[in-house]
This record gives C-alpha cells, sequence and structure tokens, in this order.
C-alpha cells in the first residue's frame, strides 16, 4: 500500500511529469483483478472512495497526460471486466471519460460507428455483468453513468446493441 500512495502522490505533484515507475504503479493497482481491494492492514482503510485502492488510482490516471491514454483504457478495461456494483463505477467513469472525450453520442450511433475505443470499451461493458450490479440487483447509478454516454442502460441492452446488424 506504501508503492500505492507514493505513487498516488507522485502523480499529483508531478503530474504530465512523473515518472515511468509512477505510471506503472498506477496502472498495476487500476488493472489489478482482485473483486474486494481493500488493504488487509487490520483495519486501517484509506479515507478516500472507501478505500477503493484501485478506483482511485485509475482516477489518478487522468493526471499523467495524454500520453498515457492507451496504456490508462487497457487498465481500466482490465479491471472493470472483474469490478462490482460501487467498485465499477470510478472505473467506467475514467473508461467512459477517455473513450468518449467529445462526450455523449448522438442518438442513434450505430456500433459501426464507434471509434476503436469506443467498440472495446463497449464490448467490456457488455460481457461484465457484475458492473452492472450492486447486491444482485441492477445498480441504478452505474446505468445512469454508462447511460449519460448515450449508450443502453442495462447490461442486455448492451449485448444487443453489439449484436445489431451492421449497416
Amino acid at each position: 500500500m506504501i508503492r500505492w500512495a507514493a505513487a498516488i502522490g507522485r502523480a499529483r505533484v508531478l503530474g504530465v511529469d512523473a515518472d515511468e515507475a509512477t505510471v506503472d504503479e498506477l496502472l498495476a493497482w487500476t488493472a489489478a483483478a482482485e473483486p474486494d481491494n481493500r488493504p488487509a492492514t487490520g483495519g486501517a482503510e484509506v479515507p478516500f472512495l472507501d478505500g477503493d485502492l484501485n478506483g482511485y488510482a485509475g482516477m489518478s490516471l487522468r493526471l499523467l497526460g495524454p500520453r498515457h491514454t492507451d496504456q490508462a483504457l487497457d487498465a481500466l478495461l482490465d479491471r472493470l471486466s472483474v469490478a462490482a456494483g460501487e467498485q465499477a463505477l470510478p472505473v467506467a467513469a475514467e473508461a467512459l471519460r477517455l473513450a468518449f472525450p467529445s462526450g455523449r453520442l448522438p442518438a442513434g450511433v450505430p456500433r459501426a460507428a464507434l471509434a476503436s475505443r469506443q467498440r472495446r470499451l463497449v464490448e467490456v461493458l457488455a460481457h461484465s455483468p457484475g458492473a452492472w450490479l450492486i447486491d444482485g440487483v441492477s445498480f441504478g447509478n452505474f446505468a445512469s453513468l454508462v447511460g449519460d454516454y448515450g449508450l443502453p442502460r442495462s447490461q442486455e441492452a448492451m449485448l444487443a446493441y453489439l449484436d445489431a446488424p451492421v449497416a
């Protein structure tokens, strides 16, 4: 956890001038596949995002600037594929921000018109059922976040969007 904290601090202070070790540490924490990423430190938690270390690392990637966009998106998509409920929110928010830098899609945009980053994100969202659920129930905050970008608001609708015939 010390390396995590150091990387967060260095990203905040150095921003786009952060060294590769800082970038690598943030990417590794962001992409970590453990479903519950809270540290086993005898009850001590980081007081940000309810102790969601992966999510906070993922949110810190934006501080590194556009030079690391592809690496950041890869790490965010890796994490999103295993994150569930509240832990999926910050990861999805950052992935959406990177994949849709111009914001919301206009209504009716077909899958074939999506940019490569956007298609990759849509595919991960469609195949990540845990991200859409909290305690086994549809997670409205997640659906709203995804819908705010003009994308389908459920995993089922996202799968249908992917399977829609290409015109």
